[in-house]
């Protein structure tokens, strides 16, 4: 109970010094775009009791971030989630935008950093590094929910995937957390239906009994708080798709190299190659599932999710790097100097892409270079590991 207690007061020292940091740091100069968007849809939505969609919020919004209202036709910086979205963040909404952005912004630097600290008890320094890669900075600076929910799949993937028998408060905060997470959908997915997959197969009740009363909770409690969202949050949803052109990622890295009808072709067979990959995996993750080939079976899910991603940001990018954070505290068959070069490589490409696409040298080079960089990673693992998918073939074989 002692060590319980100091923890939390621990975590709460944290946090209060973090934002105080940020505060002072960030003063005239408040960051989270992203999160402003979420706070005054949440301000007014929880206090006023207002419906989080309303036009009148999103003028206000762009009137803050912007100066002036949106162009027709740019991003209307519109609140598009789920309603529920906003109820686990309501504590957050109670003080101005400053102090409420740097707590934001505190908390998840500190679980980030507590997870990291935690997940091994070897290379956890310069895992700390995570944090500075851009597409997690950005995140992080400019506040969106990515961080957070990158954190969800981070957590259950270490307490809940890789462990042959997780605990019981794992199972708990995990799934009640995955039940919130899925506010992001684009981003998560995939991950969503590998570990409610996995959590069938190996029986872990308390996880899947978590998330479905997490989600029951949160939807059931925003339709008594806003009874008409689904419909309102469905059309806001289609102005979005009407104002984002969005493409997957892997048809815009085809279409940036090559001509005419190439482009849908190759994405189409890249999908149909990658959906019965992903089956594989799936399936091996019954028969086979020791922490090598299941890192391997994250790292893919991560980097699919992005290539299909509808015209992710360098953000989303995060699907990837969550994955390759894991390996890098966990992996036991890379040699450290391998290991290593591939994470400070990471670290250095993500900010020379940065600096090429800021400065118009290649305006694709926070998404090109990266793709290409997991994909090399992703050939490097199956390699390694290559042994134990000729074993998995054969058990797989020998079930049939």
């Amino acid at each position: 109970m002692g060590k319980v207690l100091f923890s939390l007061l621990l975590l709460i020292s944290t946090l209060l010094f973090l934002t105080l940091g940020i505060l002072l740091l960030t003063r005239g100069n408040t960051l989270g775009a992203d999160f402003y968007i979420y706070y005054m849809a949440g301000r007014a939505g929880l206090i006023e009791r207002i419906s989080p969609y309303d036009p009148t919020i999103v003028q206000n919004t762009q009137l803050g971030i912007l100066g002036h209202p949106a162009m027709q036709g740019g991003d209307q910086l519109a609140f598009v989630y789920p309603a529920f979205a906003l109820l686990p963040l309501a504590p957050f909404f109670l003080p101005g935008f400053s102090i409420s952005q740097a707590a934001w912004m505190a908390l998840n630097i500190t679980l980030a950093s507590m997870l990291i600290l935690t997940i091994s008890s070897g290379r956890r320094r310069l895992a700390l590094i995570y944090l500075l890669f851009y597409p997690v900075a950005s995140s992080m600076i400019l506040g969106n929910l990515n961080g957070m929910v990158s954190l969800i799949i981070l957590f259950v993937s270490s307490t809940v995937i890789l462990p042959s028998r997780p605990s019981r408060p794992a199972q708990l905060i995990g799934g009640a957390a995955l039940g919130w997470a899925i506010v992001k959908p684009q981003f998560c997915w995939l991950f969503l239906l590998y570990f409610l997959w996995v959590a069938l197969q190996k029986k872990h009740h308390l996880f899947l009994f978590s998330f479905g009363l997490a989600f029951i909770i949160l939807f059931a409690g925003s339709l008594w708080y806003w009874p008409g969202w689904v419909p309102q949050w469905i059309t806001a949803a289609e102005r979005y798709t009407g104002y984002v052109q969005a493409t997957f990622i892997i048809h815009a890295l085809f279409k940036n190299f090559l001509p005419g009808i190439l482009p849908p072709i190759l994405a189409m067979i890249t999908a149909l190659v990658s959906l019965t990959f992903t089956l594989f995996l799936f399936r091996r993750s019954v028969f086979h599932p020791a922490p090598a080939p299941t890192l391997f079976t994250l790292g893919w899910i991560g980097f699919t999710t992005y290539l299909f991603h509808p015209n992710g940001t360098s953000y989303e990018q995060m699907t990837m790097f969550v994955p390759f954070l894991l390996w890098f505290l966990r992996d036991q068959a890379a040699r450290p100097w391998a290991r290593h070069l591939w994470w400070l490589g990471a670290l250095l490409l993500s900010w020379v892409a940065f600096f090429l696409t800021f400065r118009g040298v290649y305006p694709r080079a926070v998404y090109d270079p990266l793709i290409l960089f997991f994909a090399l990673w992703m050939f490097f693992l199956y390699k390694q590991n290559a042994w134990q998918f000729s074993t998995i073939k054969e058990a797989l074989h020998a079930n049939h």
